[in-house]
């Protein structure tokens, strides 16, 4: 998602508030825990939160799934503030093409 947002500024193009969104699931998911819950999990605080808090300057939304969480035992009161929580990957990645986004996989 950075290297995305750096060749966008590269080609002089800024993304607008919410131009972007990353829908985080599986592995991943762990990335957009919150402080607390991070260091319970691996005994440091979350390294990615001020990668994530940049991105969202730059007008990137974070949005993880809420099936993801569950799948691996977390709470959504687990994620960090910033990030919004999302039911299922079918209904979000579905919507947000409807609404005009592409889909750009990993």
């Amino acid at each position: 998602m950075a290297r995305f947002v750096n060749l966008l500024a590269e080609s002089r193009e800024s993304p607008r508030k919410a131009d972007i969104a990353a829908i985080v699931h599986g592995p991943a998911t762990n990335i957009l825990l919150g402080n607390a819950t991070y260091h319970a999990k691996t005994g440091a605080g979350n390294p990615n939160l001020a990668l994530i808090r940049r991105l969202r300057e730059s007008g990137v939304e974070s949005h993880v799934l809420g099936q993801a969480l569950a799948e691996r035992g977390f709470d959504p009161e687990a994620v960090a503030s910033q990030i919004q929580v999302e039911l299922t990957a079918l209904i979000t990645l579905v919507t947000y093409q409807l609404w005009g986004f592409a889909l750009i996989p990993e």
